[in-house]
């Protein structure tokens, strides 16, 4: 008998749907909301367009590895002493928003109105994103029942580049190979 195989762009497309969502009722949105690849989200690639100022709400996915009893935890010793092959994927996720930084003039450093305006930004960001984790926790565990989903820190780096960012990883569990 075989479980149901998840496919990994229904994981990712249920995560992007929970963060657009929880971006667009924000009194400033992020103009894009979209899929992108890698741990490091790009967000500075041509001279024409600054994502940044635009701003950039992701989902990107991150490694994936067989679990057999130890979720979010991969499972090589087990896995390598079991008859059967492995119940379960782990799936790591990232979710983030990039934001412009506050940068002054030419003549002028950025003012202490500027840098509270960003931050109070980056903290309605902070919210979405535990928003749109809680709406894919909740979604995941009614589409992958018995499953899980572990959230991860809600963090942001020093800004870097002219740009900010805030972030939450997540590991959502998903069936993978035909039980015994």
């Amino acid at each position: 008998m075989t479980g149901p195989i998840v496919r990994l762009d229904d994981i990712a497309t249920l995560l992007l749907s929970c963060l657009c969502q929880a971006v667009s009722g924000n009194a400033n949105p992020p103009l894009n909301c979209c899929l992108r690849v890698g741990d490091q989200v790009t967000h500075d690639v041509d001279i024409t367009t600054d994502l940044c100022c635009e701003g950039l709400a992701y989902v990107s996915v991150g490694d994936i590895f067989p679990v057999v009893d130890s979720f979010p935890e991969q499972s090589i010793v087990s896995q390598a002493n079991q008859k059967c092959s492995f119940p379960s994927w782990a799936v790591n996720l990232k979710m983030g928003i990039i934001r412009c930084a506050p940068l002054g003039t030419n003549t002028m450093m950025p003012t202490c109105a500027d840098w509270t305006e960003a931050a109070f930004q980056n903290l309605i960001d902070a919210q979405s994103l535990a928003t749109a984790a809680c709406c894919f926790k909740e979604n995941w565990l009614i589409l992958e029942p018995g499953f899980n989903v572990v959230i991860g820190v809600n963090n942001t780096p020093t800004p870097n580049g002219g740009c900010m960012e805030r972030s939450i990883s997540l590991i959502a569990q998903a069936a993978a190979c035909p039980e015994c």
